[in-house]
């Protein structure tokens, strides 16, 4: 294509470089100003020869075939080269076709004005900027649903600007303010973060949701985290989500509210470990390195986030954690809002319409003393390392091993120990690891903790799951839980202690028939006598 030929297109070229999305072809030919009959079959004449090689055509909508065609057009080192197009211009014409068309009579959605005000931004006219201020000061829109499309949808200084320009001039509320930057902090909008930033918007404020104050129980907390976001701000959710730029940027300007904590008692450093979001963890640490604690550890074992792990063990022990049975973490008088909360009631007159009335003061009263905490760990006494052996991160489990502070004897609210954990769940190279490190084999299930009436009754039936015979043992457990590999390698460790009893007299075989254990009972119950196995008496008091 020569040089004559191109530029009778060049206005064409111009809006299509400007164009966010692929636009139609009627409407590129107007806003081109190319709209006659002999310019469009000359144009489709072209279209399916030299354009057709990095143009495409989709339900009569046109476009690049790769971005590369349009950043190769408008690279400005190229500005008094062959072929070169000024995306300005393009966005000229569009802002000029935009605003003539949409009118703030025709204009119902929050999608097309930003679109526009993207438009208008990359004029660089400011009197293209005042029209398109004056046109849409009285829009149908609301300005707290633009507000909140713009931090949902848009990551981009230019567009930010001239809209969020539009709706100061009506005004916005505070809260609004707040719950847009949150918003944009969730969607790793920064670019538009920053822009509510230069404008003032209140960074300090916490997401709240009512639904939180209508759900109790064990799933409150992960809801919280993961679906509410109850008491968040724009930190919190950015360093669970491990958005780097956000919080490199709100470390610059608002470092005091790193500290702050949600409403599940968790601060931005707790979540970005529980997620594995190691650059921010390291940034976290570079401003204040008390930030590591016994929780983040916790999680980062948990979750197999080895290398914040190893960072956070520069820092911090993992611990045996006090188990007796209190809630001693809460302060006194307070309760556990994952708890039902039972009300005073006060009976009406009998005839009354109104069967019951609640004495508003007193709930008041008793719901200022609920705190919502992720205390899991604390109601089950459970170590790092116990958590780690738990979900199988053995490298995690060297880590916390090598360091002269561990937790290898410490029990869990039901006296298990990490190697009875990884009998439990099978961890057969963690269980050896365990056991070549010190780990007893003679340690017993033993505990008298009782939470009834501390937490709530769908929290006690998963502690009722987790639980293990009332002085049970390795071999009880491997019974219970048919663990194949541990099993041989105990086996072959010329391990013999299979007739052991629980509280209740009952013997590990007892255990294996009830749970349909096979493995047990082919490689301990009914070993031949020339492998030297025991063959133990299948009976027991029950």
């Amino acid at each position: 294509m020569n040089r004559a030929s191109f530029e009778d297109w060049t206005a064409m070229f111009e809006v299509l470089c400007a164009a966010a999305n692929p636009i139609n072809i009627d409407e590129l030919f107007v806003i081109a100003g190319l709209d006659n009959d002999k310019q469009r079959r000359k144009f489709s004449i072209l279209l399916g020869n030299e354009f057709g090689h990095f143009l495409q055509n989709h339900s009569n909508k046109l476009s690049f075939q790769h971005k590369a065609f349009q950043e190769f057009l408008t690279n400005k080192l190229r500005k008094h080269i062959l072929f070169y197009i000024d995306i300005t211009k393009g966005h000229t014409l569009l802002s000029r076709y935009y605003l003539r068309v949409h009118t703030s009579q025709n204009l119902f959605e929050e999608k097309v004005l930003v679109d526009i005000a993207y438009q208008v931004a990359l004029t660089y006219n400011k009197q293209i900027a005042k029209t398109f201020l004056q046109l849409y000061n009285r829009t149908n829109l609301q300005n707290d649903k633009i507000l909140y499309y713009l931090a949902r949808e848009v990551n981009c200084y230019d567009t930010a600007n001239p809209a969020i320009h539009l709706i100061n001039q009506s005004g916005v509320s505070n809260l609004s303010m707040s719950h847009a930057a949150f918003t944009a902090s969730a969607n790793d909008n920064h670019k538009t973060l920053i822009s509510f930033l230069g404008n003032n918007f209140n960074f300090k404020s916490k997401n709240s949701d009512i639904l939180e104050d209508t759900m109790k129980g064990a799933d409150l907390v992960y809801m919280c985290k993961f679906a509410f976001f109850c008491g968040y701000n724009v930190f919190h959710i950015a360093a669970q989500r491990g958005y780097v730029e956000i919080v490199e940027s709100l470390l610059e300007n608002y470092s005091d509210i790193l500290y702050e904590q949600n409403k599940i008692q968790l601060n931005a450093f707790q979540l970005a470990a529980e997620n594995g979001h190691t650059n921010i963890v390291k940034l976290f640490l570079g401003v204040n390195s008390s930030l590591a604690d016994q929780h983040s550890l916790y999680y980062a074992s948990q979750q197999g986030h080895t290398e914040i792990v190893s960072l956070l063990l520069k820092y911090v022990n993992d611990t045996c954690l006090l188990c007796n049975g209190s809630i001693y973490w809460l302060l006194p008088l307070s309760l556990r809002k994952q708890k039902y909360i039972t009300f005073p009631i006060e009976a009406l007159d009998k005839n009354s319409v109104h069967f019951q009335t609640l004495d508003f003061l007193r709930i008041d009263q008793i719901l200022s003393k609920a705190i919502l905490s992720d205390d899991w760990r604390l109601i089950t006494c459970e170590s790092a390392l116990n958590a780690a052996v738990r979900n199988g991160h053995l490298r995690i489990v060297k880590s916390l091993l090598e360091e002269e502070v561990n937790a290898l004897h410490c029990s869990m609210f039901n006296g298990s120990t990490p190697l009875m954990t990884a009998a439990k769940y099978d961890q057969a190279e963690i269980f050896r690891y365990l056991h070549n490190s010190g780990g007893n084999l003679d340690d017993r299930c033993n505990s008298d903790l009782s939470y009834e009436d501390k937490i709530e009754i769908t929290e006690l039936d998963l502690l009722k799951e987790k639980a293990c015979p009332e002085n049970g043992s390795i071999s009880h457990l491997l019974a219970i839980h048919n663990s194949y590999n541990i099993i041989k390698y105990l086996l072959n460790k010329g391990f013999d202690n299979w007739e052991t009893h629980d509280s209740n007299g009952l013997t590990p075989s007892h255990y294996r028939f009830c749970c349909n254990s096979n493995n047990f009972i082919n490689f301990v119950v009914f070993a031949n006598t020339k492998t030297g196995h025991l063959n133990l008496n299948v009976k027991s008091p029950n």
